[in-house]
């Protein structure tokens, strides 16, 4: 470490533009102090008072990690829209039961209505 009373003002310079400047640019100093200098005062003063720190819970927590994978794996509950109601439903499975037994009344020749397996829709 170098001591600053024995370096000249331009080497001075130097070394602050090249060490404290590149590290608060980058915001990578090693001590948290830096990044705000009355939160480190406070703590530093709770601390000599003998006051108890809350701690604070940086720490990884894999099981929070987990959770939150096996959540964003599941899949959004889908609303599924029908713009039928029950009963036309019903009868559109009817019509399409009815066109499978039209198809095979013809594969074995028998003469079908023209009106099977057709859904009319009612006029408004």
């Amino acid at each position: 470490m170098l001591n600053p009373e024995t370096l000249s003002k331009t080497a001075e310079k130097a070394l602050f533009n090249k060490e404290f400047m590149e590290l608060y640019n980058t915001a990578t100093f090693s001590n948290p102090k830096y990044y705000s200098i009355e939160n480190h005062e406070k703590r530093m003063a709770a601390i000599r008072s003998g006051e108890t720190l809350a701690g604070v819970d940086d720490a990884y927590d894999p099981e929070k990690d987990l959770a939150a994978v096996r959540q964003s794996h599941k899949r959004a509950p889908v609303e599924q829209e029908s713009y039928l109601n029950r009963s036309q439903l019903e009868e559109l499975r009817k019509i399409s039961n009815e066109r499978v037994e039209m198809e095979k009344m013809k594969r074995l020749g028998i003469k079908v209505k023209d009106s099977m397996g057709v859904r009319m829709d009612s006029k408004i």
